[in-house]
């Protein structure tokens, strides 16, 4: 499936978290039923094993059946793209043929997790010598002050141009990085660029992005695409709305200071009857503030509740 969408449509992407069983391993039934979820929610296109995805943390065999298992169920219904981050280009490009040979339609690269004499010029072969020898197509991971090796403003132009990188996940919030990436546009308007943070909507809409890949958007995709779509409109009021509407459900799920990140949110979904557990790999704990909060959303006439309602999906008790 091609990551394009019609122009004027709001692309939606999940950077969706994994279902896993309480042994830690991939939940083959929850997958399928996250695939459902997604779709009946608006999302054409799911990231996989991103950090949401806990993919970093996963085994090499997890990994694989986390991805066969969402190319089966999707059956081309979503568009596929999986993290194939490493820390060589060799180990790259060994996760790239594995992740074609699973069928997935495109790969995603970040900041390597560990690398030696990371200049400038070195950082810059790095994700052009993957973008040259990739035989699928790529997208790249920006994530500004968040990564520990980052590229300069001459070696992420020079990413931009490459023919082969289909798209940009943004989660830099950085107004510099913005501006790039727009004007990268200008010149490759086939490029597509994603917002990934979901507490800023608003101005990567602004900007010209052609959607979102959220962490959060297998709850809150169809706010998220309200906030694009009234930036669109010029109702710069309506959109500042719903983007604080967004955030009160976000601190809701998250917990305050984001504290239960990934225990709130497998938590909801347990709930949505969406995941059969709240495993996690990750260490974050759901406090009763954050459990409270959640329960007071789904049994609300608006936020969660709605979104329960919206779907046809009742809450588990």
């Amino acid at each position: 499936m091609n990551l394009a969408a019609e122009s004027s449509k709001v692309v939606a992407w999940s950077a969706t978290p994994t279902p896993l069983n309480e042994n830690g391993n991939i939940d083959r039934v929850s997958v399928e039923a996250m695939v459902e979820h997604h779709l009946s929610i608006g999302v054409q296109g799911l990231f996989l094993a991103g950090t949401c995805g806990e993919g970093p943390w996963l085994t090499d065999s997890d990994r694989e059946a986390l991805v066969r298992t969402c190319v089966e169920a999707s059956k081309g219904r979503l568009a596929l793209c999986y993290q194939v981050t490493d820390n060589s280009v060799s180990r790259i490009l060994e996760n790239i043929q594995r992740a074609s040979d699973w069928g997935v339609d495109s790969v995603v690269i970040a900041s390597p997790y560990f690398m030696m004499n990371a200049s400038a010029g070195t950082l810059c072969e790095f994700y052009t010598t993957v973008l040259d020898k990739s035989p699928l197509p790529v997208g790249y991971y920006e994530r500004g002050q968040h990564s520990q090796y980052s590229l300069d403003s001459a070696g992420l132009d020079a990413v931009l141009q490459h023919p082969n990188l289909q798209f940009v996940k943004d989660s830099s919030g950085l107004a510099d990085i913005r501006n790039q990436l727009a004007a990268a546009k200008k010149l490759r308007p086939e490029l597509q660029l994603f917002n990934g943070d979901e507490f800023d909507c608003v101005g990567p809409a602004a900007a010209g992005y052609d959607g979102f890949i959220l962490g959060g958007s297998i709850f809150n995709a169809p706010l998220a695409v309200h906030v694009v779509e009234a930036v669109r409109r010029g109702d710069v009021d309506g959109a500042a709305r719903i983007q604080a509407e967004l955030e009160r459900v976000l601190y809701a799920v998250y917990g305050e200071g984001i504290s239960s990140w990934m225990a709130g949110l497998k938590y909801l979904l347990r709930k949505l009857g969406v995941f059969r557990s709240t495993k996690s790999l990750l260490s974050y704990s759901l406090s009763d503030s954050c459990r409270e909060s959640i329960d007071r959303l789904l049994e609300g006439e608006d936020g969660l509740g709605y979104l329960a309602r919206a779907t046809g999906r009742s809450v588990c008790v």
